[in-house]
């Protein structure tokens, strides 16, 4: 049984200013579910993920995002990722039906190339310097 989705909003103030090193992430704030009371957190790889044995070097530094579930119940959920421009219209969305457990303090799912860096950097996405993701959470229940 499927419930009605809910949005979570993720802001990554000074984005420029965020380490550009592949590897390196910072996490957002933590995010409260009203319905469930949960809480989440999204990781951030402003500059890729950075595998060591990935020799394309020219992948443009893929930004690299997960959610979390930090405090409340274990979530049976699918996500969708988006991004939208300083118009407020999508410019770019990443989804899967596949439904995914966030555990407690533990299960987290994304995208380890969810857009490139430059998209953000050249495309109008930053308002006022700020990257905003915001992920539409679909919980499934009776999911195992």
């Amino acid at each position: 049984m499927e419930s009605k989705p809910f949005l979570l909003r993720f802001k990554f103030r000074d984005f420029v200013c965020l380490p550009s090193t592949p590897g390196k992430c910072v996490y957002s704030d933590r995010v409260y579910d009203r319905r469930n009371g949960n809480g989440w957190q999204l990781q951030l790889y402003p500059g890729g993920i950075g595998d060591d044995d990935d020799d394309d070097d020219d992948d443009d530094g893929g930004v690299g995002v997960f959610l979390h579930n930090v405090e409340g119940s274990d979530v049976y959920a699918s996500t969708a990722f988006v991004l939208r421009d300083a118009k407020g219209e999508i410019c770019h969305r990443s989804s899967s039906n596949d439904v995914d457990c966030y555990a407690m303090r533990g299960g987290c799912f994304g995208y380890r190339s969810f857009v490139s860096r430059s998209k953000i950097l050249d495309d109008g996405v930053l308002l006022g310097g700020t990257l905003i993701i915001d992920v539409e959470v679909r919980c499934r229940r009776g999911a195992a």
